[in-house]
């Protein structure tokens, strides 16, 4: 039995939040609303890409328009070709043939464009996200220890930090951290 849920459930995302302020932030954070006019649908953008699908309509045998999710015809074509390409070992086996744009229903059409906007919409916040980050321009991780394990692939600026002198190097002749050492290896002078 599941347990009660509170008043600030979010339903899209199966998500329990116990306070008005922390549905509300999780809302605007997380939720897109669907673009069709008179539509209020809000959830994640992957959730309303499958729920605009729901706005596509389609013409049935008998001239009526239906809603594309809910025409049992093009569900039923979609299932079949789905049936036809299920992965066996006599397919696996054989060589592969492209898609035939040709033989897809109108459903799955919609399911592969849905995704393919979904696909681009990531990769374009990951654009953002990375561009955001690059704003800093120094590798942190080589200020810290003189070495990136990115090397030549990373973002950021390689620039050796301004360093003082290792005092441990100066005092004993030796450092602990050896090359690794963040300060300059400058004996004392005496």
């Amino acid at each position: 039995m599941d347990p009660p849920r509170s008043e600030f459930y979010c339903n899209p995302c199966g998500k329990d939040l116990f306070t008005a302020d922390a549905l509300d932030e999780h809302v605007l954070t997380f939720h897109v609303t669907c673009p069709h006019p008179g539509c209020d649908y809000s959830a994640r953008p992957d959730l309303v890409a499958a729920h605009k699908l729901s706005h596509c309509l389609v013409t049935t045998a008998e001239g009526k328009s239906e809603s594309l999710t809910a025409s049992q015809s093009e569900t039923d074509a979609w299932l079949a070709r789905r049936r036809k390409n299920f992965p066996t070992k006599a397919r696996a086996d054989a060589p592969r043939e492209g898609i035939d744009v040709t033989e897809m229903c109108t459903l799955e059409k919609a399911i592969r464009s849905s995704m393919r906007e979904n696909r681009e919409r990531k990769k374009k916040e990951r654009a953002e996200r990375e561009a955001k980050f690059a704003e800093r321009r120094i590798c942190t991780h080589f200020a810290k220890f003189g070495k990136c394990k990115y090397e030549e692939s990373c973002h950021f600026e390689h620039i050796q930090p301004k360093r003082g002198i290792c005092r441990f190097f100066q005092e004993k002749g030796y450092c602990r951290h050896g090359d690794n050492c963040k300060y300059v290896s400058i004996r004392g002078f005496s």
